[in-house]
């Protein structure tokens, strides 16, 4: 049976240089990236929350911005958001880490914190104050309406109702490649996501801690589990109830007086879908310098790694549509490198920057921007980039 539903005409609500979609990391990234540059900038987020997976998912550990051999990767936005995470005292920074910092300590202990989520939400939200963003939140992305290869409009929905925006650049940080797909662009989906359950627990003994289940993705589906894609609803709820179960069933055979204090409000899905554009990364790319690198970073897995991020893998053929943080392109193999906290932010203020830049040049196509400017003001943001590492 197919169900007709009637042609409405949706009111124009506003219209902006540049409009997020997603509040996540790299959104917030590329939000600020664009207010910073002077441009009018809209976030839609779905949620009552800024950031993501690191908040409402308690995924409370923003990993290294280090290569894992003493060497600094990602500065810019990424170390700000890093320092802002922990700047209601809720973690620590390695003190080697410091502007005096001891290079031989640092290749011993990686550039990385542990975080509270509701302190580093707040945090987020100063951002936002600071910079006069508009935020909608409680606000889904439905669709786009294309002109040609442009979007031309995006479709949004709230409590208020149906309405449409219009936006000089669009930047999709959904994390699932929403507006790309919407737009049309070559897409690829993850079906094999496993139960994850980030929990905070409190007892007499250990406090308030963050406990960390999930099932291995780098091994075989087990016979009594299965992978799970983030597309569709109905295996998206069932990933939440297992992950649930799981928790619940975890914190009762403890068996120490604790209790479940704190679970996740989003799925804790690690990729579900990104966009397939003109260069996708891969993990074979170790050390590749692109010619029109914007960035690098390191692998949070493992010592000794350096990648460099093209600006190619942020766009695919939209004019005016830039992808950002987990759903940039690149292979499955490079996907969980990428989806990082500081990968996601360096993508995130890099579309932010590329955005801005666009506009003020009038181009037509975000693809005629010249890698070189972006990078050239990646570099002038304080953004780190060393072709010899």
């Amino acid at each position: 049976m197919v169900v007709i539903e009637p042609s409405r005409k949706l009111e124009l609500r506003n219209s902006y240089e540049v409009v997020v979609i997603g509040g996540g990391i790299a959104g917030i990234s590329a939000g600020i990236a664009a207010a910073r540059a002077g441009k009018k900038v809209c976030l839609i987020e779905r949620e009552y929350m800024l950031g993501g997976l690191a908040t409402l998912g308690l995924v409370t550990i923003y990993l290294p911005l280090c290569d894992g051999d003493g060497n600094q990767m990602i500065s810019g936005i990424g170390e700000e958001l890093l320092k802002r995470s922990v700047s209601f005292g809720s973690g620590k920074i390695p003190e080697c880490w410091t502007a005096t910092g001891d290079q031989m300590e640092r290749k011993e202990k990686r550039y990385r914190t542990q975080f509270d989520p509701a302190s580093f939400a707040y945090a987020l939200d100063l951002y936002i104050h600071e910079l006069d963003i508009d935020i909608m939140f409680g606000t889904l992305f439905s669709n786009v309406i294309m002109q040609e290869d442009e979007i031309r409009y995006l479709i949004l929905e709230n409590k208020e109702g149906r309405f449409a925006l219009q936006a000089d650049m669009v930047i999709d940080a959904t994390g699932d490649a929403d507006v790309c797909y919407s737009a049309g662009e070559n897409t690829e989906m993850y079906t094999e996501n496993r139960k994850a359950g980030w929990y905070y627990s409190v007892s007499e003994r250990d406090g308030y801690q963050l406990n960390i289940l999930q099932e291995d993705i780098y091994k075989p589906i087990e016979p009594n589990s299965k992978g799970y894609s983030g597309i569709y609803c109905h295996e998206i709820s069932e990933f939440v109830l297992e992950s649930r179960k799981m928790i619940f069933e975890h914190s009762e055979s403890q068996n120490d007086g604790s209790a479940v204090a704190q679970i996740a409000s989003i799925p804790q899905q690690r990729m579900t879908r990104r966009l397939k554009g003109k260069t996708e990364l891969d993990e074979t790319d170790e050390r590749v310098y692109f010619q029109d690198s914007i960035g690098m970073f390191g692998d949070w897995r493992i010592c000794g790694r350096v990648y460099y991020l093209p600006f190619s893998a942020l766009y695919g053929r939209c004019r005016n549509l830039l992808a950002a943080g987990r759903c940039i392109s690149v292979t499955t193999a490079a996907w969980d490198i990428t989806r990082a906290i500081p990968v996601c932010a360096l993508s995130g203020e890099a579309a932010g920057v590329a955005a801005s830049l666009k506009i003020e040049h009038h181009l037509s196509r975000i693809q005629d921007l010249p890698a070189e400017l972006l990078r050239n003001a990646m570099i002038e943001k304080g953004n780190l980039i060393n072709e010899s590492i």
